[in-house]
């Protein structure tokens, strides 16, 4: 017949074990949620991240498909290169030199000697 070999383990050292294995444990899923969390945040922001360029992309086609449109060369060439097709009229409008005007006859007004504009200004002008 064998023997069964009986081997005595202290209780305490049993809880101690189990404390052990139980901290260990809770510690592991900690970490692991907290990772979880960290890789969720980081999805989001890379979706947010690639919405934002898809949105950049697609305005940044249709700014492609203006610039090959005909009415944005024709622009082009009327604003930068002076086109005008045949028939056409161009009327240019010259800037009225009257406000030069006014603002030299206002210089002209004010050319009195610094003491009679303090002496104004004091209010002990006689005339």
């Amino acid at each position: 017949m064998a023997r069964r070999i009986k081997i005595k383990i202290p209780s305490k050292l049993l809880a101690f074990l189990a404390f052990f294995i139980f901290g260990y444990t809770i510690y592991l899923t900690t970490k692991t949620l907290a990772r979880y969390q960290r890789l969720n945040q980081e999805i989001k922001k890379t979706e947010e991240e690639i919405a934002q360029l898809q949105e950049q992309n697609r305005q940044l086609k249709n700014l492609i498909i203006y610039f090959q449109s005909v009415s944005f060369k024709e622009k082009e060439l009327r604003e930068r290169l002076g086109y005008i097709k045949p028939g056409e009229k161009v009327i240019y409008f010259k800037e009225e030199a009257n406000n030069e005007a006014i603002s030299v006859e206002e210089k002209k007004e004010t050319k009195k000697p610094n003491w009679q504009l303090w002496l104004e200004y004091l209010k002990i002008n006689k005339s």
